[in-house]
C-alpha cells in the first residue's frame, strides 16, 4: 500500500515541478492545495514540497534547459509595454515566434545554437512580420545581430 501511496505522491510533484517550470507564469495556477486534495487525504502540501526537494537533489537539479519558446516568453515579457502598443495581437507575434523556433529545431545546421539566439532571431522576424519594424532598439541590434 505505501508504494501506491508514495507513486501518487511522486506522480503529483512530478506534475508540480512540470508546471512550473513549464508554464508561462501567468497561467500558472496549479496550487500546492489543488495538488494535496487529488492526493486524498494520502499526502499534504508539505510533503509535495519535500518530495520536490527530494526528486532536484536525486537529479542532481538536472532539469530541462529553457527552450527557444521559454526564452521568447521572457523577452517578450522584458519588452516596454508602450513598445508593444503598435503591436495589434501579440499572440500573433508569439505564434509566429514559435512557429520559427520549431523550424529552426529542424534544421540540422542551428543544433549548436544555443536556444537564446534561436529565441532572439524568431521574436524579431515576428515583430518585423507583425509591425513592419523591429521595437528593439538599434544599438541592441546592431551588438546582436553582428
Amino acid at each position: 500500500m505505501e508504494n501506491r501511496q508514495t507513486f501518487s505522491l511522486v506522480t503529483v510533484t512530478a506534475l508540480y515541478m512540470a508546471v512550473k517550470l513549464f508554464e508561462p507564469k501567468k497561467k500558472a495556477c496549479l496550487e500546492l492545495g489543488v495538488l494535496a486534495r487529488l492526493g486524498r487525504g494520502v499526502f499534504v502540501e508539505h510533503d509535495i514540497i519535500f518530495m520536490e526537494r527530494f526528486m532536484l537533489h536525486v537529479l542532481e537539479w538536472r532539469l530541462q534547459t529553457p527552450t527557444a519558446m521559454s526564452f521568447v516568453r521572457y523577452l517578450m515579457s522584458l519588452l516596454p509595454a508602450e513598445s508593444l502598443a503598435n503591436v495589434d495581437d501579440c499572440e500573433t507575434v508569439m505564434e509566429l515566434a514559435r512557429f520559427q523556433t520549431e523550424l529552426a529545431v529542424q534544421d540540422s545546421r542551428l543544433f549548436t545554437t544555443p536556444a537564446s539566439v534561436l529565441a532572439l532571431a524568431a521574436l524579431q522576424n515576428a515583430l518585423k512580420a507583425q509591425v513592419g519594424g523591429s521595437l528593439l532598439p538599434k544599438e541592441l541590434q546592431e551588438s546582436l545581430f553582428r
